[in-house]
């Protein structure tokens, strides 16, 4: 079992039912892993927003979180404007953003942003990885 995985079994252990996003090289393999689960609704979207709205109607009507997965660095910085709606209605989502290597990061060869400062006034509890 590999990490994706291991992520994907947990939360299909805390009842999510849907997931939405744009798959990319960050991703990739958490969106393989929930492909794989049949219990687990997956949406392909053209839009970063586009994949919040999905989850978030179905949060609305259930009041189960959908999980919204994105790429990296700009890609995450599109699903900002839903995210802060979802938060302001208080819409019960998992936001799930890739992040490049690090060591690309700091010799800045990949587009890549703050999460946790830029995603912190819009969210309830926030993570991001450390740098192994």
């Amino acid at each position: 079992m590999n990490v994706a995985q291991a992520i994907c079994q947990a939360l299909v252990r805390e009842g999510v039912r849907i997931a939405a996003g744009i798959t990319g090289q960050s991703v990739g393999h958490l969106a393989d892993a929930l492909s794989l689960e049949p219990g687990v609704a997956l949406f392909y979207t053209r839009q970063e927003r586009a994949a919040i709205d999905i989850c978030d109607g179905y949060a609305r009507v259930t009041g189960v979180p959908g999980v919204v997965f994105t790429d990296a660095g700009p890609a995450a910085a599109n699903a900002i404007g839903g995210l802060v709606n979802s938060w302001g209605d208080s819409t019960p989502l998992l936001f799930i953003a890739g992040h490049n290597d690090r060591h690309d990061t700091l010799r800045r060869q990949v587009k890549e942003i703050p999460f946790t400062e830029l995603f912190a006034p819009g969210c309830k509890w926030k993570i991001g990885r450390a740098h192994v």
